[in-house]
């Protein structure tokens, strides 16, 4: 809003309904909770809610439209009184500074599979199945600007390259749930 920006890319469910802003859809993606590969979980059967309480959640300050994914896993889950933020156990600015903490420790964290798949394969990270969670983490994500700014050329040329690879994902994960679903 202070004009230092030309847009933002980020998940736009609160932005909704904020008249000062043109906010366009991107669409949902879904997540995965992720821990460093040899995590004491990855091996706890029946793994429950409660034994995540032992291990730091890692991740960026979220809406409290997102507490669902982090509610019952995180015992250090608080509302930050000036923001009205979700802060978790650990909370970081950064993707990779957050990945960084998951693979050196116990903490988890949750990702899109997109964002770890090269950790994984490389077998530094696991997807963490957490199975009393009905729906998977998701966020809605979208491309947000000031109502009456004009975007520059260079920044439209981007938000084109944004939805390709937006288009992109949406095609990988129709394939992956096909096969998945087709064996």
């Amino acid at each position: 809003m202070a004009d230092r920006v030309d847009f933002a890319v980020l998940d736009v469910t609160v932005l909704r309904g904020i008249p000062a802003l043109h906010v366009d859809p991107l669409g949902r993606l879904d997540g995965v909770y992720v821990c460093r590969a040899g995590h004491p979980l990855l091996r706890k059967r029946p793994l429950k809610a409660t034994d995540m309480h032992a291990y730091p959640l890692v991740h960026s300050n979220v809406s409290t439209e997102h507490a669902y994914p982090m509610e019952d896993i995180d015992p250090g889950l608080t509302i930050d009184d000036a923001t009205g933020s979700i802060l978790q156990s650990i909370a970081v600015a950064s993707c990779r500074l957050m990945y960084d903490m998951v693979e050196a420790s116990d903490a988890i964290s949750i990702a899109r599979i997109s964002q770890v798949e090269e950790r994984i394969a490389q077998g530094r990270m696991a997807v963490l199945d957490l199975p009393w969670k009905a729906r998977p983490p998701c966020a809605e994500f979208g491309i947000a600007c000031k109502q009456e700014r004009t975007l520059p050329p260079a920044a439209r040329m981007f938000i084109g390259l944004i939805r390709k690879r937006m288009r992109a994902i949406a095609k990988k994960a129709v394939r992956a749930h096909h096969l998945a679903s087709n064996g």
